[in-house]
C-alpha cells in the first residue's frame, strides 16, 4: 500500500519531537556523567581514607583477602600485592587459628558476632601481633563479604601490663609522699586519701573515703565551698587543669591552712573522664612570710615617702613662699604620667622624685630663696646648683626607679638650653620631661616673693608657646588636657 507523503507541517512536528528526544538524551547523558564523576570522587575519597588510615582495613570473601590497605602491610610486614588473593588464615597466629576459623564459619552462616574481638595475627617474620578487630558484613563486587578493621594493641597491652606491675609501687609512693594526694570518683566521692592529707587536714582516710562530707568540714563557708566544688567538677567533666589554684582550708582543730593545688582529671581506657586526682602543698608559712614581707615593704615605702616629705619640708621652712611646692609638683607629675599611660612603677618613681626634686635648695642661702627682686647673675648661678645637690643627696638611696636622675634632669630643656647637663630631646628621661612641665605650671600658678600668682591660664600659655622647643610636646598636650577638661586641680596642702 502506497504511503501518503507527510505534509510540511507533519514533517516539522516530527522534527520537533526528535529534537526534544535528543535534548532529553543529552540531559540524561550529562546527568550520568555527573553521577560517574561524583562516584569517582567518592571512590577517590574512600581510597584516600583507606590508604591513610591509622588502622588496618581488609575485605575477606570466600576465605581470601580481596582488599588490604597499606597499614595492614605495615603491621604484618608483608607487601600488599602479596596479601591480596592469600587465604586470611595464613596470617593468623596458630594458637588462635581454630577459634578464628570457627568465628568465620559462624559469620558465614549468618550468626551476628560481637562487633569487636581480640585476636593474634602472625607477621611475615613469625612474630605475634595482638590486635582488636572490628568485623562487619558488606557487599563486595555484588557478593557478600566481611569488612575487617584491625587495630594494633601490642604496645598498649605491654604498657598496661607494665602499669599493673608498677601499681603497688605507685600506691606506695603516693602514700609516702610529703604532699597531699587525693583521688575523687566521677561523683566527687574520695577514693584515695594519703598520709600527708591526713596530717595536713587532721582527718583520717577512714573518715573521708566514700563520701563528700569532708568538703563541708574543710570549707565551712557555703559560698566559698560552692566555688571550689564548681572548679572541681569542671576538672572532672571538661578536663580542665587547675594549676596553682590556692584555697584556704579549715583543719579539724579549727586552724586555717593555705593549700596550693595541681589537679587534673583521670581517664578510662576510652579517654572518658572518670574522676580527678589532686596534689596539694601546704604553703601557709610561705604565704605568711609573703604577707609579712609585703607589709614590711609597704612600711619602708611609707617611711621613705615620709623622709622625702620631711626633707622637702626642711627646704620649704626656709622659703615659706614655696611651701607645698614639692608635693603639688608630685601631684601634677603623677596625673600627667597616668594621662600618658606610664606603668605603676614609673608613676611611683615620679611621685618620689616630685617630693624630693628641690631638696638641693637646702644648700642655697635663704636670702637668695626669698629675695623679692630679680636675682643677680651670681645668685642665679648658685640657685642653679640645686638639681646637682638634690641628686647627690638622693643617689645613695636604692630606689626601684631612677629617682635621683629624674631630679637631676628636671630643669633640662628639649632644645638643650636647660641645666645642669645641657642635654636635649630623648636624652632627657621622660619622667624628667614630665616633671619639668609640672614644675613650671605649679611655679607660675603660685605666689612668689618677687611676684603674685600668674594663674593656671598663663602657665598653660607658657608651656604651649614653648611646646616642642623647651617642653616635650606629648607632655604639654597631656597637661593641657587635664586642666582644660577639668580633670585635675591642685589639692590643698596642709602646711
Amino acid at each position: 500500500m502506497k504511503q501518503t507523503p507527510m505534509t510540511r507541517e507533519q514533517l516539522l512536528e516530527k522534527l520537533l519531537e526528535l529534537q526534544d528526544k535528543i535534548a532529553e538524551l543529552e540531559s540524561r547523558q550529562l546527568a550520568l556523567e555527573n553521577e560517574i564523576k561524583a562516584l569517582k570522587e567518592v571512590r577517590n575519597h574512600f581510597s584516600e581514607l583507606f590508604n591513610h588510615s591509622h588502622d588496618g582495613i581488609a575485605i575477606i570473601q570466600d576465605e581470601l583477602v580481596k582488599f588490604a590497605n597499606p597499614k595492614i602491610s605495615q603491621v604484618l610486614n608483608y607487601p600488599v600485592e602479596k596479601l591480596v588473593g592469600t587465604r586470611y588464615s595464613d596470617f593468623i597466629d596458630p594458637h588462635v587459628l581454630p577459634a578464628a576459623v570457627d568465628r568465620y564459619k559462624r559469620r558465614q552462616a549468618g550468626e551476628a558476632p560481637l562487633p569487636i574481638i581480640e585476636s593474634v595475627l602472625k607477621s611475615a617474620a613469625g612474630e605475634s601481633i595482638l590486635v582488636e578487630v572490628y568485623v562487619g558484613p558488606i557487599t563486595f563486587q555484588h557478593q557478600p563479604a566481611l569488612l575487617l578493621i584491625i587495630h594494633d594493641v601490642t604496645y598498649a597491652k605491654w604498657a598496661e601490663d607494665q602499669l599493673l606491675t608498677l601499681k603497688p609501687y605507685q600506691e606506695s609512693l603516693a602514700e609516702s609522699a610529703n604532699i597531699w594526694v587525693d583521688v575523687l570518683d566521677r561523683n566527687g566521692n574520695i577514693v584515695f586519701w594519703n598520709r600527708a592529707a591526713e596530717e595536713i587536714s587532721g582527718y583520717s582516710m577512714d573518715e573521708v573515703v566514700g563520701h563528700q562530707r569532708i568538703w563541708e568540714l574543710l570549707y565551712p563557708d557555703e559560698q566559698y565551698r560552692a566555688n571550689i566544688l564548681l572548679k572541681k567538677d569542671a576538672i572532672i567533666e571538661q578536663g580542665d587543669e587547675a594549676i596553682s589554684l590556692e584555697t584556704t582550708i579549715q583543719r579539724r582543730d579549727g586552724t586555717l591552712r593555705v593549700i596550693s593545688w595541681n589537679s587534673r582529671n583521670v581517664l578510662d581506657e576510652r579517654r572518658n573522664p572518670i574522676g580527678s586526682i589532686a596534689l596539694g602543698q601546704d604553703i601557709t608559712k610561705r604565704k605568711t612570710a609573703e604577707k609579712e614581707l609585703s607589709y614590711s615593704f609597704e612600711k619602708v615605702k611609707t617611711l621613705l615617702d615620709s623622709t622625702l616629705r620631711a626633707m622637702g619640708a626642711m627646704v620649704e621652712a626656709r622659703d615659706p613662699y614655696t611651701a607645698g611646692h614639692n608635693r603639688r609638683v608630685a601631684q601634677l607629675s603623677v596625673a600627667i604620667a597616668r594621662e600618658l599611660d606610664l606603668s605603676e612603677e614609673q608613676i611611683e618613681g615620679i611621685h618620689k622624685a616630685g617630693l624630693g626634686h628641690d631638696i638641693g635648695k637646702i644648700s642655697v642661702p635663704a636670702e637668695i630663696l626669698m629675695k623679692p627682686t630679680k636675682l643677680s647673675d651670681a645668685e642665679y648661678l648658685i640657685l642653679r646648683t640645686h638639681p646637682r645637690v638634690s641628686y647627690d643627696i638622693l643617689k645613695v638611696i636604692e630606689f626601684s626607679q631612677p629617682v635621683a636622675t629624674i631630679v637631676l634632669q628636671h630643669h633640662e630643656r628639649i632644645n638643650g638650653s636647660g641645666y645642669p647637663l645641657e642635654i636635649s630631646g630623648q636624652e632627657i628621661l621622660l619622667e624628667a620631661r614630665i616633671m619639668a612641665v609640672a614644675d613650671v605650671v605649679e611655679a607660675m600658678s603660685s605666689h612668689r616673693p618677687y611676684r603674685p600668682s600668674l594663674g593656671i591660664e598663663q602657665a598653660l600659655v607658657e608651656i604651649n608657646t614653648h611646646r616642642g622647643i623647651l617642653y616635650d610636646t606629648d607632655v604639654v598636650n597631656a597637661c593641657s588636657n587635664l586642666f582644660t577638661q577639668g580633670r585635675f586641680k591642685f589639692e590643698a596642702i596642709d602646711t
